[in-house]
């Protein structure tokens, strides 16, 4: 009897493979990128209603300059590249330089509910919406006076990341700037 419970606790104890201290992210998707009876179709996310293509927009396209300049940011985007070959693109407030929003997509995966498969990574994550569309905020070790990160699914499969910090003397609240972007920048995303 013994023996026969045996394959069952080395199977789940090599699901649950630990990096620093958390269930690393890739395991955490396998684990719960399913319900109990395997159904691929289970997800965590809101539905998306109206859905958005952002899947042929490079970084830069997601903010028009007239959508930057109508939310207060100067009207061309600058793309950077991270050492992982990812690209986001950043606008700057017209009145604070050294503040930023950037904006970046995950169009390869499921969607929104990537962010609440690992949720219990983020103090801050907390649901809400984004001119109509389900939204998270989520920062890694939380949102603070100078940054927050808010995640926006625009179709089942894809969803926009704005990050938002403040310039030193800018007085305003992170993830309300970051919402301010979103608003007007989701609805104007090509229609799928």
């Amino acid at each position: 009897m013994i023996l026969a419970g045996l394959p069952i606790l080395l199977t789940i104890s090599s699901c649950t493979q630990e990096v620093g201290g958390q269930v690393s992210p890739a395991d955490r998707t396998s684990i719960t990128g399913s319900d109990a009876t395997g159904d691929e179709d289970y997800r965590l996310a809101p539905p998306v209603d109206n859905p958005r293509n952002i899947a042929e927009l490079g970084p830069c396209e997601l903010l028009s300059p007239t959508t930057a300049g109508a939310a207060g940011f100067l009207p061309d985007g600058i793309l950077e590249e991270e050492p992982d070959g990812s690209q986001r693109c950043a606008w700057q407030p017209e009145d604070h330089p050294d503040g930023r929003v950037a904006l970046w997509t995950d169009v390869d995966r499921r969607g929104l509910h990537e962010m609440y498969v690992l949720q219990e990574n983020y103090p801050d994550f907390r649901e809400f919406e984004v001119a109509g569309y389900p939204a998270v905020q989520a920062s890694l070790g939380g949102a603070t006076e100078m940054y927050c990160y808010i995640h926006v699914g625009v179709a089942e499969d894809q969803f926009v990341t704005f990050s938002s910090s403040l310039g030193m003397k800018q007085d305003d609240d992170p993830c309300a700037q970051a919402v301010r972007v979103a608003e007007v920048a989701v609805p104007a995303f090509p229609a799928a």
